[in-house]
Parts: C-alpha cells; structure tokens; sequence
C-alpha cells in the first residue's frame, strides 16, 4: 500500500469521515502518516459547516504539500470562495491542476503570496483561466511570464490586485491589465530595477487606491479625482514631490510615503495641496529630520495645520544628537496641528532627550522603538498608550509624566525609571511588569489610581506590602514575592479574586506550609515556589497549577467539597508522593476534566518498590485527559468513561493496565518494561499496546 499512487491515496482519505481513520491510516506508512495529518488539517476546518465551508486557510508548514490534498480541498468544496495558501509548499511530481474540474472554480479571492505550490511556474495562469468569478488577488511570485494576460483574459472581473515579482514583467503583460474594467485597487512591486510606472498602464476607470515601490511621470493620469489611497514606499526624492504638487495633487484620504533626506520643503507643498481632506499620514526614512523640526515644519501649513487628519505615523527618524546637532532641544507636540488626530505613532523615533506631546482629542500613542529621556503626555481623552522600548536604550534616566485622567492602562512600569501621575486616574485597572516596590505602591496611594482590579507581574519585597495588597477589591493579581514569610502562613484573598498566581522565593520560603483562603478564586497557580504543603479553602477552584513545586508534600482540601476542579497540572513535584495524589484525585474525581501529572514522585530502589501498594484503582467518571507519566505505579485499574487520551508513560514498575474507557483514542506507554498484562475495554482505541519484546542477555 506505499507504493499506490498519490491520486488513490488521496481519493482514499477523501473517503474518511472520522478522526479514528485517521489514526488507523497512520498506522500504514511513514508517507500515508505525513498525507493523513494533511488531509487532517484540511478536513478540521471543513467539518466546522458540514464541508461546505466558503473559505479555507492553510498555515505555512515545513513538510511538502502532496498535490492529492490540494486537489481535494477544491474539488470537495464546490461553493469555496476564498482560498489562502500563503507560505505553502507542494510536491512537484504531478501538475496538479489537471485534476482540477474542468467547469472552472467559483472562487473570489486567492492569496498566494509566497506559496511554491506553482510548478512550472505556468501553473499560476493556468489556475486562473479557471476561475472565472475572481475578484480579489494577492500574489508574490519568482517568475511573473504570462500571469497578468492570463488574469486579464480569464478575471475581467478583477476588483482588487496585489502583485509581487521577484523578476522585470514584460511592458505588455503591464498593459493587458487594461481589459480589467473593475480594477480600483492595485498595488504592483516588481524586481530587476524595473520602474513600474514607466509602463504603467492606462485604464478607463479611475483607481481609488494605489501603491507602488517607485515613481514617474506616467503614474499622473491614475491621480485622479476618485484616488483616495496613495503609497509610495520609495525612497521617494523631491523631484517627485515636486511633480506630485504641480500635477495638482488628488483629494488623497490616506498617504504614506517613504522619503528621502532633505525632502522637507517638497513635503510641505505637497500636503498643502491636500490637506483639507487627509485622514492618515504616515511618513518614513532611514534619514530624515529630527522629530522636532519635522512637527514644527508640519505645523507651518497655517492656522488650521491638517484639519482632517486622524492617524499619523512618522518611522525612523533620527534625533537631533544623531544628525549632528550640537546640543537637543526639546521638542513639543502641539494641538494645532491637527486639531481631529485620534492617534499618533513613532515608530523608531529617537526623541529629544524632553519631549511633551499635548492634545485635546488624542485618544492613542504608540511608542515602538523610541527612545526619550523626559517624556511628558498630555492629552485629556488618551485612554491607550503603548510603549516598546528599543534594544539599545540611551545611558540616563527615563522618566513618565502622565496628565490623562482617563487612561484605562499604564504601560509596563519596568520600562521606566519613574512614573509621575500629575492628575488621578480613576480609569486605570490594571498595573503590570513592576520589579521594585517603588514603581508601582506610590501608585496605589490614594488620590492616584484608585481603581485598580489588576496586578500583573509584581515584585513584592515586603510581608506588610503583600498584606495591603490582599485588602484591596483586587480581581487578578500576579506577584512575585521576595518577602520573608512565617513558616507557616496564611493568605486571607477578597471575595473579588478570581485568579491569582504567586511566586514563593525558595531561599526565603523554605519548608513552609501555605493555606489559602479564597472565596471567590476559580485559578490559582503557584508553580516553582517553595511549599511543603498546601491547604485549600477555595469553594469555587476550577484550575489548579503546581508546577516544578518540587518540595511539595501534599495537598490538602479544606471545607465540605474541594469545588468544581476541573484542570489540575503538577509536572515536576518530585516529593509529591503516590498516596498523597490519589488522595487528591479521588476527592476531585467528580468535576476533574484534565490532569497531567509528570515526575511526580521519586525514583525508589527494588527493595522499596515491593512496599508499594499492589494496585491503584481509579474511577474519574467526568475527565477526558488523563496524564500520570513517570511515577512508580505497579498496577492500574482505571474507569472512566469519557476519557479520550491516556497517557502512562515513564512507569517502569507498571506491569498490569486495567482501564474501562469506552472513549479511548490514544494510549502512550512508552518507557515501561514491565508492561505485559492489559485487560482493556476501549472499542475505540485506534491501536492497543503492545508487550514490549522479552529482554535477551547476549
């Protein structure tokens, strides 16, 4: 069965109609493994609407694509309307379109970009001519030889194009796109230092969004009064501004340009012209002028500056001290110059080392890998501010001056050196990524930020810190605590926390015994802390996370019911001995869901294996996922149910499995020897065990 063709393997997995065939089919070959587990991928996004589905988005991966599973992604969905294979790789032994249905494809939109699935690269425009209905094509491309007459001849009606090619296209092949009457989007990048618009075509409907890697005269007559979008992403001269502004430049909505040094001027005339009606602006060179004159150049287009203008982006500009300048001013941003901008970013800006951004309406400031000194924002309606510092930061102090009073979160307070808040901030819920005390509880004093709900990342240093913050009405907390705790503490948590996850410092938290007391705590996580026992009041826990506690002993529920726990996950526990786990299981047997439990125990000699008890019964009737891997069971008797996977690898002293599991899927024991009874009820188990072979001493 290796040996059969792709084409009858591929009508055979068509065939499937279940997840256990799928397991049976991989079970053949190390080949029929790799296509099953395509069709798989393929299959779980049709089966969502009963195989119907209009649309199909397959994730790039490393392994080939065999063409089969293309040909029956199109053939089984006859009502597919978009299609993404962005990224994907097919086999080249067959040309797969021929076995594509010869009526032709009802697809509108194709994204392609940098898919090698077109062998030879004719196969593009052969796809093409069959797909009649097409409106929407994004397309990256080595080879781009007969692809647009194709497009032109077979998709007059095309609506939007996206083409990339790595290579010159032929002046004719540009001008076919003539015989494309409903083409209003284009957007063409072409290789071999060719200028697409030197051959630009001409069409007879004007286009309302443009964008192109360069520039030239024949580009003028697309301008017209229906343009709205503009891209030139350059580097674009002051020739060409200047060409732009005597054309009489369109009403442009949206412009983004990528400019060259020493553009200002040309800028300036250019977006005088079209000011009245700008929305988005963005602007970027690897070596324009500094952040502040550009702003102040900005602001010289008048009284009214860009009236209409939302979003403005300016990207990798350089600072005064990097272009030579003697000393760095500081910079302001000021409100006039576009009394409607909703949103600024400065995207690799270096800003002066003061630099105050001010504004009336501003609603969001990006930061991304900009870097100032003193930073001063404000602007009443800010209610978002992201900041991403870069790499290689400037020696000095950073320091945040904040006067947003309705800002609903402050950025990650390692970032800076220090955070002065001018005006409470009542809006603000969340703090997060503090690893001293002195960022963040001056920000909890009163008259600051009042109601905050959420702590992220925390360092807590001090017992009387970590008391204050379990009085507030938190609803999520995060702490790291370096605190110097009792031998034996308690956490008395507010009604009002639902999740909480606290790291213990070993060195401070040394065999400890923690209770917990949470009324309303449904996630509690405290992996890699030093604990020694762990006590439980929390009625309503649903997720429970030990992991790598590795002094853990045991864990134990206070209260008339343990709750509704559903997850429990404790990898690594290597003193949480086998009693004290079941203990913990069967007490939660009726509401568990998942467990996975790793390394929990450790390893123990003969002598002590045969004090073990002789068998472990198990009766989880509501979990579905079941991991007990690495521990010294001898032998299980499990019943459950709903269970789905099991997985009971890394017991070596397991030698009798016992498991009524009418669900069961998967089994995986490897690394257990002494595995050789099995009494398994489980009609759906796709391939039971096998006895490992009997040991041979050479």
């Amino acid at each position: 069965m290796d040996n059969l063709p792709s084409e009858i393997v591929g009508t055979i997995l068509a065939q499937t109609s279940s997840f256990q065939t799928f397991c049976r089919l991989t079970a053949v070959s190390q080949r029929w493994r790799v296509l099953a587990s395509q069709y798989q991928r393929v299959l779980s996004t049709l089966s969502k609407k009963d195989q119907n589905s209009n649309s199909v988005t397959m994730c790039p991966s490393h392994l080939p694509m065999d063409h089969s599973v293309l040909v029956s992604i199109l053939a089984r969905c006859a009502g597919l309307e978009e299609l993404i294979l962005d990224g994907m790789t097919v086999d080249q032994t067959c040309r797969w379109v021929d076995a594509l249905p010869p009526s032709g494809l009802s697809l509108r939109h194709l994204s392609v970009r940098r898919c090698d699935i077109f062998h030879p690269p004719e196969t593009l425009s052969e796809l093409l001519a069959r797909c009649p209905y097409l409106q929407s094509l994004h397309a990256t491309v080595s080879r781009a030889d007969g692809i647009l007459p194709a497009l032109a001849a077979h998709c007059s009606g095309i609506h939007t194009l996206d083409f990339a090619s790595d290579v010159a296209v032929s002046p004719a092949d540009l001008c076919s796109l003539a015989q494309c009457p409903e083409l209003r989007h284009l957007g063409l990048s072409l290789g071999g230092g060719q200028g697409e618009g030197h051959v630009l075509f001409s069409t007879r409907h004007p286009l309302e969004s443009l964008s192109l890697t360069t520039f030239s005269p024949a580009v003028l007559p697309h301008l017209g009064p229906a343009l709205t979008t503009l891209r030139l992403h350059g580097p674009v001269g002051g020739a060409t501004l200047r060409l732009l502004a005597d054309s009489g430049p369109p009403p442009l909505r949206h412009l983004v340009l990528g400019l060259e040094p020493d553009t200002t001027p040309d800028l300036l005339r250019l977006l005088a012209g079209c000011a009245h009606r700008l929305e988005t602006l963005a602007l970027g060179s690897p070596s324009l002028l500094a952040v502040p004159e550009l702003v102040t150049a900005l602001a010289s287009l008048g009284a009214a500056g860009l009236p209409a203008l939302e979003e403005l982006t300016l990207s990798a500009l350089l600072s005064p001290a990097d272009s030579g300048a003697p000393d760095a001013r500081p910079g302001y941003f000021p409100a006039s110059l576009a009394p409607r901008l909703r949103g600024l970013r400065l995207d690799g800006c270096g800003l002066p080392p003061v630099f105050t951004v001010a504004h009336p309406r501003l609603a969001w400031l990006e930061l991304a890998q900009s870097d100032f000194g003193h930073l001063t924002v404000a602007c009443p309606m800010l209610c978002r501010l992201m900041y991403n510092p870069p790499v290689m930061r400037a020696q000095g102090t950073h320091r945040l001056d904040l006067r947003c009073p309705a800002l609903s979160e402050l950025p990650a307070l390692q970032s800076f050196d220090a955070i002065d808040l001018q005006d409470p901030m009542p809006h603000v819920i969340r703090l997060h990524g503090a690893m001293d005390e002195a960022q963040w509880v001056p920000l909890l004093a009163p008259g600051r930020c009042p109601n905050v709900r959420k702590l992220i990342g925390v360092a807590v240093s001090r017992r009387a810190t970590l008391d204050a913050l379990l009085a507030m009405p938190l609803a999520k907390a995060a702490l790291n605590v370096f605190a110097q705790l009792p031998a034996a503490h308690s956490l008395a948590l507010p009604a009002t926390l639902t999740r909480l996850a606290v790291f213990f410092r070993s060195s401070l938290l040394t065999n400890a015994d923690l209770a917990i007391h949470g009324p309303g705590l449904r996630r509690l996580d405290v992996s890699s802390s030093a604990i020694r026992r762990l006590r439980l009041d929390c009625p309503v826990l649903e997720r429970l996370a030990l992991m790598q506690c590795g002094e853990l002993r045991a864990v134990e529920f206070v209260g008339p019911s343990p709750g509704p726990l559903a997850v429990l996950s404790a990898d690594g526990c290597r003193h949480l001995e086998r009693p004290a786990l079941l203990d913990v299981l069967r007490q939660t047997a009726a509401t568990l869901r998942s467990v996975r439990v790793a390394n929990y125990e450790r390893a123990v000699s003969k002598r002590d294996l045969a004090r073990l008890p002789t068998t472990d019964r198990l009766d989880m009737p509501g979990l579905y996922h079941l991991t007990l891997a690495g521990g010294n069971i001898r032998s299980l008797q499990l019943v459950a149910p709903l269970l789905v996977h099991l997985d009971l690898s890394g017991n070596a002293a397991l030698s009798t499995l016992s498991a009524q599991c009418p669900r069961l899927v998967t089994l995986t024991t490897h690394g257990c020897p002494a595995l050789k009874q099995f009494l398994l009820e489980c009609p759906r188990l796709s391939q039971p065990p096998q006895a490992p072979p009997p040991r041979t001493r050479k």
